[in-house]
């Protein structure tokens, strides 16, 4: 992986186009959770065999590219994406989530990279035709960005996603969701399955779910076209989920549940309503975080 990485990053420098940002541009804030009665405390699992979850502190941050105009060296996109790592102290007790994380930050690294150099020759072209025609006469007109954002961060589970904002130029820019769920102890990547007592009934279940909450209901796809929508993501390992204190957030980006004018969705899958569903093992239960 760290090969990987720096061939990647070998070859865009060689191209010229992409000056990574570091130093002052590198910036984060560090996210401790707040728990009624002192840090990281050991108590029993309940009866059911659920574990007693203890807070974690992590530190979030974006890692930030530019790509610049081969024909007048103009800066053309801005992209960013993140990093994320436990607080010293978390990573100690827990050094298989810290290889976990710093594994998910190289990939988000890679896969920016990836996409740059992919992304190369269209982008210049488009930026050339636009120029031409009078188009894109401010900086920067595309754009990659994806943003973190935390779900749950405890012994038991550590889960976030992140917000993927992409514009190439044409009629809009579109959103996308990657959502990681990690056991604390194993540092395992966890799956549908994994935190679920059975996946049977689930796409009809999140399908049913998702036209109750959502407001543009008439825009989503009907039920059953919905069901297979999910089933196929399901299928396929794409259904993007994380785990919360209260239970399951699923989230949906542009198209993959109706057009594009509906947006995106979260969907809430409460653990109060669905305590069945889940495996114990994922439950949580514990002091829940104030600040």
């Amino acid at each position: 992986m760290g090969k990987k990485m720096l061939a990647v990053g070998a070859a865009m420098l060689a191209m010229g186009l992409v000056a990574p940002l570091t130093g002052d541009s590198y910036l984060g804030t560090t996210t401790y959770a707040c728990e009624e009665g002192g840090y990281l405390r050991v108590r029993e699992g309940t009866p059911g065999g659920i574990p007693y979850s203890e807070g974690l502190g992590y530190m979030s941050a974006p890692v930030k590219s530019q790509m610049f105009a081969a024909m007048d060296g103009k800066l053309i996109l801005n992209a960013s994406t993140y990093q994320v790592n436990l607080a010293p102290e978390s990573a100690a007790m827990y050094p298989k989530l810290q290889a976990a994380l710093e594994k998910l930050s190289k990939e988000n690294l890679n896969s920016m990279n990836d996409m740059m150099i992919e992304w190369n020759t269209d982008l210049q072209e488009e930026y050339k035709i636009g120029k031409e025609n009078g188009i894109y006469q401010n900086e920067a007109p595309f754009t990659y960005d994806l943003s973190y954002g935390g779900l749950r961060a405890d012994s038991t589970v550590f889960s976030c996603y992140g917000t993927e904002y992409v514009y190439l130029g044409g009629a809009h820019p579109v959103t996308y969701y990657k959502a990681v769920t990690i056991d604390t102890k194993s540092g395992k990547r966890l799956s549908l399955s994994d935190v679920l007592q059975t996946t049977d009934g689930f796409a009809e279940l999140l399908a049913t779910e998702t036209i109750k909450q959502l407001d543009d209901r008439e825009a989503i796809f009907d039920q059953k076209e919905l069901v297979k929508n999910i089933q196929y993501m399901m299928d396929h390992n794409d259904l993007q989920f994380g785990l919360t204190e209260d239970g399951m957030q699923v989230f949906f980006g542009n198209y993959e549940i109706g057009p594009y004018a509906m947006g995106t969705a979260v969907v809430n899958l409460p653990q109060s309503k669905y305590f069945s569903i889940f495996q114990p093992k994922y439950i949580f239960y514990g002091y829940r975080a104030k600040g």
